[in-house]
Order: structure tokens, then sequence, then C-alpha cells
């Protein structure tokens, strides 16, 4: 069994807060995270649920169960980060709720 630091990052910690752990803040989803650490499992190829994943290949994909996926990227030192937080409900119309559409970018509504 190989053994290689994971860091998260903001956005990851964040998905996870609204994805998995919505009562908890980053420092509760991270502390969640570091709890279940010894019950990661990591796999080249993406859960089988996600069809609809990120569009450039990760470099991983470290696994909480069957149900939560991390999306992992190694940086040019060797380091490994968890780029974003995917569950097994997770779809792109939650991610179109949080980002404005160039079409509805800054309007205002109008009497």
């Amino acid at each position: 069994m190989s053994t290689f630091v994971l860091m998260f990052s903001r956005h990851a910690l964040d998905r996870a807060v609204e994805r998995v752990w919505p009562g908890c803040d980053r420092d509760g989803a991270l502390a969640h995270l570091t709890g279940l650490a010894a019950h990661l499992t990591s796999s080249k190829a993406p859960p089988a649920w996600l069809q609809d994943g990120p569009r450039d290949a990760p470099d991983g994909y470290p696994l909480v169960g069957d149900d939560i996926a991390f999306v992992l990227r190694q940086h040019i030192d060797g380091s490994y980060v968890a780029v974003t937080c995917l569950t097994r409900r997770w779809n792109r119309k939650a991610r179109s709720r949080r980002q404005p559409t160039p079409t509805n970018r800054g309007r205002t509504a109008r009497s």
C-alpha cells in the first residue's frame, strides 16, 4: 500500500460542505475528511455514476464509499490536490444555479 499526502483546495472543501456536510464549514469538512482518511480509496477511472464529470482527464479520484468522489490533480512538485468534490447526486444543474450565465449576468428586474 502506497501513501501520499493529499491536500484539498478551498473549492473542494466548499463543494464537500455544499454536497456532503451542509452543516459544516471548511474546517468541519476537513475534520470529517481527516477522520475518513483511512477509508479513502483511489482510482484512476471515475466511478460508474460519474458520466458527466470533468472535461479534462484528472490524475485520479479519491473515493469515499460509493457516493463521494474527489477530482485529483498532481502539481509539478509531485503533490496531489483534490480540486472538487462530486457526489452521486451531483449534476450540472446544481452548478448552473451557483454561477451566473452570460445571459443573466448583471441583469436586474424591470417593471
